[in-house]
């Protein structure tokens, strides 16, 4: 969980018994909270290396258990130390939600959850709520340095509430770490939503700032994105692309698959030189061929061997539905 978000760190225990021994005494549970942040200090505040002060303690009524917080000498502000063993918001003990809440994850409904686990459908809703509220970039990615340096970015367009709304995803690293919702698409609007990646990723690396972000060629996307990260380089979505083209060639099968088989054979270019006689035909074919790019100062690379470019052409059903050789 993200503490500067949540107002809460989730702390490992060994068992029940040992956390109730510590939160017992002032000085155990002093240097046990040391020795995890020794070993994960992703888990805490960015200044708790400044120091801290135990604030009081109270008790759960709902988990029937002692609870600790504790206060940054250098901000002043107040964390809940939550036992690992806890679910967030007091909703339940792990131990007892984790294998509902694993059936969640294949679309098993509330109320079979119901008939098996016992409760009622609106506790099995709110304990599963409550693993989405944390900070996504803080509960996926603990490490600065395992931030991804390549990125895509799309909206997704749906509905909520009879409202046409859009929800600003961000992935990389084959996982997702951004999605806010945006009643708008505007330029200003994305960069409010992805605003929140950005600045969740920066909870972790005040510096950082992803080398490419793959989009699709909504202005909006793009300008957003620039704001946000200034020296981020934009890569139009391949995939877009091709998409495109086998939609215009859709009626003539034998011609979609030749410009398809040539399109896929710049994909698999590595050099400027596999890259030109690959692209030449095609020029033939339609309107003028694609733009030459400069090979990347990494050396040799293909299209299929660059982190955003790959993210977007995984997807299952694109190698049979493009045709592709």
């Amino acid at each position: 969980m993200a503490p500067s978000r949540g107002k809460s760190i989730c702390v490992p225990f060994d068992s029940e018994e040992h956390y109730a021994a510590c939160v017992a005494d002032p000085e155990s549970f002093r240097q046990h909270l040391t020795e995890v942040f020794d070993q994960h200090p992703e888990l805490f505040p960015t200044r708790m290396s400044e120091g801290f002060v135990l604030h009081d303690k109270s008790w759960s009524i709902k988990q029937q258990v002692m609870l600790r917080r504790l206060e940054l000498k250098a901000t002043a502000t107040v964390f809940l130390v939550r036992p690992s063993f806890l679910m967030p918001y007091m909703v339940g003990r792990t131990e007892a939600v984790e294998k509902a809440l694993y059936l969640r994850h294949w679309g098993v409904p509330f109320d079979a959850l119901v008939y098996v686990f016992g409760r009622d459908a609106m506790y099995w809703y709110r304990a599963e709520m409550a693993l989405g509220r944390p900070a996504i970039v803080g509960s996926t990615v603990k490490q600065p340095e395992q931030l991804p340096a390549h990125v895509l970015a799309d909206e997704k367009h749906t509905w909520a509430l009879g409202h046409e709304v859009y929800v600003a995803t961000t992935g990389g690293g084959g996982c997702i770490l951004g999605a806010t919702v945006t009643d708008a698409a505007s330029a200003d609007a994305l960069e409010a939503a992805y605003g929140e990646f950005a600045e969740e990723a920066r909870e972790l690396s005040p510096t950082y700032s992803p080398q490419t972000v793959c989009t699709d060629g909504w202005e909006g996307t793009q300008s957003a994105w620039r704001r946000l990260f200034p020296t981020v380089c934009i890569i139009l979505c391949f995939l877009h692309s091709v998409l495109k083209i086998a939609e215009r060639c859709r009626r003539d099968r034998a011609m979609r698959r030749l410009v398809l088989g040539r399109v896929w054979a710049v994909y698999d270019a590595c050099t400027r030189a596999q890259f030109s006689p690959a692209a030449a035909p095609s020029a033939r074919v339609g309107h003028g061929g694609p733009a030459r790019r400069r090979a990347p100062a990494d050396g040799p690379q293909t299209l299929r061997q660059r982190p955003a470019v790959r993210a977007r052409l995984s997807l299952p059903w694109c190698a049979s539905y493009l045709q592709r050789p």
